[in-house]
């Protein structure tokens, strides 16, 4: 999309976008809205959902609204979306809030162990360098694990850290992919990598 274009206006059901999704270009032909953030002149999506626009004062902007989900459960191979709980020294454990491009009503729970960060240097992985609690990742189901827990990976580099607030509260951005910062700190990540849209 060039500079000048204008933004994209949805117009199916096919336009399902997950946390870090680059949907279109900032500025003054497009604005972000509910369940969107702005980071380098690019809107991205916060949040799984259905992409649209709507106008107002005779300005576009651009939204993501949450989908429903019923009957869905993740499967092995799935892409979730997570909410981190806790943190411990070998694991993090989680709730699944979306599985694919549905959200859930009900989360399910997960756990992401040490082995399954990432794919280099696993043995000098420390969680809390990688996730803290309320971060919102993408993650891959590798199986259902104990106590009807389902074991995840972000190992990949398009998995992680897609939303994260930093200790007072203020919404950070990637600046690295293993670190995040706001207006008045960075802080240690294992971010997932924004996968540009086709061209």
């Amino acid at each position: 999309m060039s500079a000048n274009a204008s933004p994209p206006i949805p117009s199916s059901n096919k336009n399902i976008c997950v946390p870090g999704d680059r949907l279109c270009l900032a500025g003054n032909q497009c604005h972000a809205a509910e369940g969107t953030y702005i980071f380098n002149g690019y809107i991205y999506a916060s949040r799984v959902g259905r992409v649209s626009t709507f106008q107002k004062n005779e300005q576009t902007f651009v939204k993501v609204t949450g989908l429903s989900g019923h009957s869905v459960i993740p499967e092995v191979g799935s892409l979730v979306t997570a909410r981190v709980l806790t943190i411990h020294s070998q694991m993090i454990k989680v709730a699944i809030l979306a599985v694919d491009d549905v959200t859930l009503h009900t989360a399910f729970r997960g756990m992401v162990r040490k082995v399954n960060v990432r794919e280099h240097l696993v043995d000098k992985v420390e969680m809390y360098e990688c996730f803290r609690p309320d971060d919102i990742i993408l993650a891959r189901i590798l199986s259902l694990g104990d106590a009807r827990s389902y074991e995840m990976s972000t190992s990949l580099p398009e998995l992680g850290v897609v939303t994260a607030r930093c200790e007072e509260g203020h919404l950070m951005v990637p600046v690295s992919w293993t670190s995040m910062k706001c207006h008045c700190r960075t802080e240690n990540r294992k971010v997932a990598k924004v996968v540009p849209p086709n061209t």
